[in-house]
């Protein structure tokens, strides 16, 4: 069982190591009540890390989980993903989406935002580290949009599947961003793929995403601006 996590990291693209580290991903193997004093437990049934059922059973017992990590090294989310039967697919802690993964990247001036957290770990495997990822194709937050503004964000490059729900979780970023300094780009994987798929099956993925980048369509301005916006974008 411990090797079922690696396996799949593997499988997904995501080289076992430095990511794993880096983004303190974990594996909830169902021991953890074990190693509890008995003053935590009401404060993880609190926070939501356990939950009852019954009896006090982990949230995401058989899942892989990707904590949110703020600048303070303070957990605000953790996004679970099963990879056991029986475990429910896609979760996170109850409440309000807080907090944006990877928020360090908001230093860059062009930034990429994903639909998920595997997507946005996909695009570093290819040496991007300016990447941020929504909460689903619906998941752009009130928070990322504050903090994407504050930072002086100039260039927002929505990299979403390329999908109907891709293209309008891509429309819903314009609207909220509409009124601020910060140009979004629509950037379209080949053959409906998703960022992870697309690192899975493109031969030459970081040449061709490079090239996806360059070629994205700029779809925050009116299409008389958009005439206007001749700059080159650099990318190394």
């Amino acid at each position: 069982e411990q090797q079922a996590p690696i396996e799949y990291l593997m499988k997904r693209g995501l080289r076992f190591g430095e990511l794993v580290e880096d983004f303190k991903i974990g594996f909830c193997d169902g021991s953890l009540l074990e190693k509890l004093t008995p003053e935590l437990t009401p404060q993880l049934l609190e926070i939501g890390v356990l939950r009852k059922n019954g009896k006090v059973i982990e949230r995401f017992q058989g899942a892989l989980v990707f904590p949110v990590i703020d600048e303070n090294g303070t957990i605000t989310e953790i996004y679970a993903r099963a990879i056991t039967q029986g475990a429910e697919k896609h979760q996170y802690l109850p409440g309000a989406h807080r907090g944006i993964f990877n928020s360090r990247a908001l230093i860059a001036k062009e930034i990429i935002i994903t639909e998920s957290i595997i997507d946005a770990l996909s695009l570093m495997t290819l040496g991007y580290r300016n990447v941020i990822a929504a909460y689903g194709s619906q998941g752009f937050t009130e928070e990322m949009r504050e903090r994407l503004i504050s930072a002086g964000c100039e260039r927002l490059y929505v990299a979403f599947d390329a999908d109907n729900a891709g293209n309008r979780g891509a429309e819903k970023i314009v609207e909220k961003l509409h009124g601020s300094a910060v140009q979004i780009y629509r950037v379209t994987f080949p053959d409906g793929f998703d960022p992870n798929e697309f690192i899975r099956k493109t031969e030459n993925a970081q040449t061709v995403f490079k090239d996806l980048i360059i070629n994205s369509s700029l779809i925050s301005l009116a299409e008389e601006a958009k005439a206007e916006m001749t700059a080159p974008k650099d990318w190394e």
